[in-house]
């Protein structure tokens, strides 16, 4: 019995004698003359050791070639071209501009890597080619050697073993109904990952506006630094501070503790903008990619009706009588009908094949694959950002610990303090009208109220880490709803809740989720988070369930 597409795909030796291979990249470079500038990027190939550099027209050549070749598979998406200012990396005349840079560069390592996954095309004479030539002379010309060949002509193994698969499957009577609803499937997908990435570029924003307010409020602490020295000289006022030196010690401590604050929340940006916003647009882009995948198929299947058409033609010709035909248009040369009708038959034929390959890819494989990868690219959101946002608890929690101790704070003290202003914190629920709700604290409950329910959400997503210590709804919350932190904390707040809230109230409990012994896994999600106080210390957080991933290859090393 043939193997079903997962087991295909998991074992190398079915389809693939070249081993997962793994790729980074770095080092973007502007190269070319000032009047056609491009940039060049540092590709890394393990555990080969492969070292090139490729431009993004290089990506694009291999993925053309990719999609002839093995017709009717969805082959990883690129990134659209940047826009003409956005042409050279170092070189940008602005910090957006190299933004946009470091973001291509993540996304065509996710597109090399989930290249790099399929047994089928880690293989391939284009892949390897792209990833292991070095010399500009020896490239083009592997691209003009490997470029001849197609799904029918090419006898690698993974070519091979595509081709046999996929012919060989039967589809399903209403697969033509089928192919229309998950067009109105795509419509929906779209809709929603465009609110998605909305969303998730507010988060990147919110996030940089966050850590340049810490950044502003140690270049305060400085300030207050030379103040406090001013006041403990004699030889500048009247009457010093009495209590100078502990006074001195108490806001040099509170200066380095928030240039510690502005180095941990200075890589919260990059860690939305990488984990968040690059996957995200990496899932657009996938959904694009199926659309152009089902118009291939589309025009396959208008090219065999002409053919058809053109076929019957001749046919009736020849019923008609006649025996030969022009060989053109402007051609007075005469063709015998049966030669005529043999190359049309055998045209007909091929272009059959190919409409039966782009068909059976589809229900064989890749409409199960497609919707496979979409819940893994939700997994590696919530997995990659819980991971470093574990990290930033962590050092987090170490620097408040710390600050506390030098201070010699009571952390017990500062706590029932904490209640005591703001009633619920870490004790029973307020009613919403009494004295001591929040909302009766200076216009400040809806925010409170939105962080709260944003934090309450980033609690699940962060696997069991305290919702109050990192995240940027989350850090939000802390300045503005338990420090009081004035104007600034309260606009923060705002910011944060409008950020967060849309996406998390839009969130809806699973159905099912994929176990980790699916073939086609390529993560595991950790079991629900602990109940815990809010402020109260978080229980470590804890340990991810075991299981296989999909493949060794990830974009986590761009």
């Amino acid at each position: 019995e043939k193997a079903g597409w997962q087991d295909a795909w998991v074992r190398p030796s079915n389809t693939s004698n070249t081993p997962t291979l793994k790729v980074t990249m770095s080092e973007p470079q502007t190269t070319g003359t000032y009047m056609s500038k491009f940039v060049t990027y540092r590709v890394v190939t393990q555990p080969f050791g492969y070292v090139v550099r490729r431009r993004y027209s290089d990506f694009t050549w291999l993925r053309k070639i990719l999609i002839s070749r093995y017709t009717g598979m969805l082959i990883p998406s690129l990134p659209p071209k940047a826009h003409a200012k956005a042409s050279t990396a170092s070189a940008s005349s602005s910090d957006t501009e190299s933004n946009w840079v470091r973001c291509r560069m993540r996304l065509l390592g996710i597109f090399l890597n989930r290249c790099c996954e399929s047994p089928y095309l880690r293989g391939d004479q284009a892949m390897l080619a792209f990833l292991s030539t070095q010399n500009d002379k020896d490239w083009e010309a592997a691209k003009s050697e490997t470029s001849k060949l197609d799904l029918f002509t090419d006898q690698s193994v993974g070519a091979v073993s595509w081709r046999r698969n996929v012919e060989d499957h039967t589809n399903p009577h209403n697969s033509d109904r089928i192919i229309l609803d998950f067009r109105t499937q795509l419509d929906w997908m779209e809709n929603v990952t465009k609110n998605i990435a909305k969303r998730a570029a507010s988060f990147v924003e919110v996030s940089k506006i966050w850590a340049n307010e810490i950044s502003s409020m140690k270049d305060v602490m400085a300030m207050q630094v030379a103040v406090e020295n001013d006041i403990g000289d004699t030889g500048k006022v009247e009457f010093a501070n009495p209590f100078f030196p502990k006074m001195r010690e108490t806001t040099i401590q509170t200066q380095m503790l928030f240039e510690t604050w502005e180095n941990i929340t200075a890589q919260q940006p990059e860690l939305y903008a990488s984990c968040l916003q690059t996957i995200v647009s990496f899932q657009a882009q996938q959904i694009k990619a199926f659309r152009e995948l089902l118009d291939l198929r589309d025009a396959a299947m208008k090219e065999q009706s002409a053919a058809q058409k053109k076929l019957a033609m001749y046919q009736t010709e020849k019923d008609q009588g006649k025996t030969h035909i022009s060989a053109g248009t402007f051609s007075s040369k005469k063709k015998a009908i049966d030669d005529v009708i043999a190359e049309v038959t055998a045209d007909l034929k091929m272009k059959t094949r190919i409409v039966d390959v782009h068909s059976n890819s589809l229900f064989w494989s890749e409409i199960a694959r497609f919707h496979i990868e979409r819940q893994c690219n939700i997994t590696d959101v919530v997995g990659q950002i819980a991971a470093g946002s574990i990290q930033f608890e962590q050092r987090l929690n170490s620097m408040w610990t710390n600050a506390m101790a030098a201070q010699q704070i009571n952390y017990e003290k500062q706590f029932s303090a904490v209640k005591i202003a703001y009633p619920g914190i870490g004790g029973a629920p307020v009613e919403p009208n009494s004295p001591t709700s929040p909302s009766n604290y200076d216009g400040f409950g809806d925010g409170v109220n939105r962080i709260n329910r944003a934090s309450t959400a980033a609690s699940v997503v962060s696997n069991g880490s305290n919702p109050d210590l990192y995240g940027t709804a989350v850090a939000y919350g802390a300045a503005a709803a338990y420090s009081g932190g004035g104007v600034g904390g309260m606009v923060a707040g705002q910011l944060a809740a409008q950020a967060a809230a849309p996406i998390f109230e839009q969130a809806v409990p699973p159905t099912g989720s994929t176990g980790s012994n699916h073939p086609a896994r390529r993560g595991t999600p950790s079991p629900p988070p602990p109940s815990m106080d809010p402020l109260g210390g978080a229980t470590s957080p804890p340990a991810a369930a075991g299981g296989e991933r999909w493949s060794e290859g990830s974009e986590a090393g761009v």
